[in-house]
């Protein structure tokens, strides 16, 4: 099973936010995710509709850290 680090954006933010510490740790050798939570730019989700929709963009069959 291999591990991946998820780089988790609040529901202000975009994903992109966590790209310059992406592209650090993948150079490191690091398997890292950036879910795109956010569908619009324009429309923030509530508190509930961020957090399930975090849970269905995990990748599955890994472990997974969550920053």
């Amino acid at each position: 099973m291999t591990a991946s680090i998820v780089l988790l954006a609040g529901p202000l933010v975009r994903a992109s936010s966590w790209a310059p510490t992406a592209e650090v740790l993948r150079a490191r050798g690091h398997s890292v995710v950036l879910p795109e939570v956010i569908s619009s730019p324009d429309v923030f989700p509530s508190w509930r509709t961020w957090s399930t929709r975090v849970l269905a963009l995990l990748p599955t069959g890994t472990r997974v850290t969550l920053v």
